[in-house]
C-alpha cells in the first residue's frame, strides 16, 4: 500500500528518517530500512540536513523504492533556484518517487560549508504552490508540461515556535497548496504540541509529531546548539546527565513524550539522527 493510501485509510501513521551517507556507501542505510520496515509507513530522506553535506536524497529514494520501500523525498529551498527545483522534481517523477516533503532548509552559515551561497529563490509556501502546478501539468511560468506529475506532498511545522499564530497562517497557506500531511519539528514540550493540535483541529491535514530519541546529555546539548528550531528543556538534559544509563533514560523520555501526545496526533515521525539502534524495539512496543 502506498503512503498516499495510508494517509487516507489509516488513523495513525509512523514515518522515520534515514540520513543519507556522507559518501557513496549506503549499506548501513539499507540495513536500517530493513530493520524498521515492519513498523514504518514511509522513510524520509532529508536533503543535506543541517546544511551539512550528504548524498542527494533523490537517488537514494529511488534505490529504496526499487527495493520495495515507501519513501518520502525531502527537497529544500536552500540550494536550488526554481529551474533546478523543477528539474529535480520532474526527475523524481520519472524515477517513480511518489512522496515529497518540502522544507525551507537551514542556512548554509550553520553547516559545514559556510562559504557556499544559499539560494532560497522560493520559500516553502511558494515551492508547495509549484508542486501543485506540476501536478496540474504546468511549470512555474504556467507553461504546459508534456504530462502532469502525481506527487503526494507535505510540509513541516514547529509546535515549539514562539510565533504560533504565524505558524498557523503558514500552515493554512500550505494546505491551500494541496498538502496531504505535515511532519513537525522534534517535540520536547507536549503541551505546546497539544496546543498546536487544538488550534489546527479544523484544518484538513494529517499531522505527525516529530520524535527525536536522545542518547546522552552531550547529544541533547549538541541538538540545542546545532539544530535550529529545537529546544530541549534543561530538566530533560539533567535527567540524561544524572542517569546511570543515559540511553535507557533517553528511551524513557521518548516514551513519556509519545504517551503525552499520541492521543492528539495523527502519527509519529521519528528522527534518530542517523543512529536507529533500539528504534525497532521501541516501535514494536507501540504496536
Amino acid at each position: 500500500m502506498s503512503f498516499a493510501e495510508d494517509l487516507v485509510r489509516e488513523d495513525f501513521l509512523i514515518t522515520a528518517e534515514l540520513i543519507p551517507p556522507r559518501g557513496t556507501d549506503f549499506k548501513h542505510l539499507l540495513l536500517q530500512a530493513d530493520e524498521l520496515r515492519p513498523f514504518v509507513n514511509a522513510f524520509n530522506l532529508p536533503d543535506n540536513p543541517g546544511a551539512r553535506l550528504h548524498a542527494a536524497p533523490l537517488g537514494l529514494a529511488h534505490i529504496l523504492q526499487v527495493r520495495g520501500f515507501e519513501t518520502i523525498y525531502q527537497i529544500s529551498c536552500r540550494d536550488r533556484n526554481r529551474l533546478a527545483l523543477q528539474a529535480d522534481l520532474l526527475a523524481a517523477g520519472i524515477l517513480g518517487i511518489r512522496n515529497v516533503l518540502v522544507v525551507t532548509g537551514d542556512h548554509t552559515m550553520l553547516g559545514d560549508h559556510p562559504a557556499s551561497k544559499a539560494v532560497y529563490d522560493l520559500d516553502s509556501v511558494q515551492l508547495l504552490a509549484l508542486l501543485h502546478k506540476l501536478n496540474q501539468g504546468f511549470d512555474a511560468n504556467d507553461r504546459p508540461l508534456t504530462d502532469m506529475t502525481e506527487f503526494c506532498y507535505g510540509a513541516v511545522v514547529n509546535s515549539a515556535f514562539d510565533g504560533l499564530e504565524a505558524q498557523i497562517w503558514k500552515l493554512q497557506r500550505k494546505v491551500e497548496s494541496g498538502i496531504s500531511f505535515v511532519q513537525t519539528q522534534a517535540v520536547f514540550e507536549p503541551e505546546a504540541f497539544r496546543l498546536l493540535m487544538e488550534t489546527v483541529k479544523g484544518i484538513p491535514v494529517k499531522i505527525l509529531a516529530g520524535i527525536m530519541p536522545l542518547r546522552s546529555a552531550r547529544m541533547a546539548r549538541w541538538v540545542n546548539r546545532c539544530v535550529p528550531g529545537v529546544s530541549i528543556p534543561p530538566t530533560l538534559i539533567n535527567r540524561l546527565e544524572t542517569a546511570k544509563d543515559p540511553v535507557l533514560e533517553g528511551w524513557r523520555i521518548t516514551q513519556e513524550i509519545v504517551d503525552a501526545i499520541k492521543e492528539t496526533s495523527n502519527g509519529l515521525h521519528f528522527m534518530p539522527l542517523g543512529d536507529s539502534h533500539g528504534l525497532a524495539q521501541f516501535l514494536e512496543s507501540l504496536t
